[in-house]
């Protein structure tokens, strides 16, 4: 089985201590019993009544 993905570059080293923490948060949170579709949901979700500017 082969698994073929594309690699983001997501900055440099000087950003790793956001990811740990980050990282930190997440297991935490499934380590408590949060169901994992809530924990990853990292998408915006539009708010009624709100408007995005760019």
């Amino acid at each position: 089985m082969e698994l073929v993905a594309d690699t983001w570059s997501v900055g440099g080293l000087r950003h790793a201590h956001h990811l740990e923490a980050m990282a930190a948060i997440v297991i935490s949170l499934l380590f408590g019993g949060r169901d994992p579709s809530t924990v990853f949901d990292l998408v915006d979700h539009p708010v009624a009544g709100v408007t995005a500017t760019t």
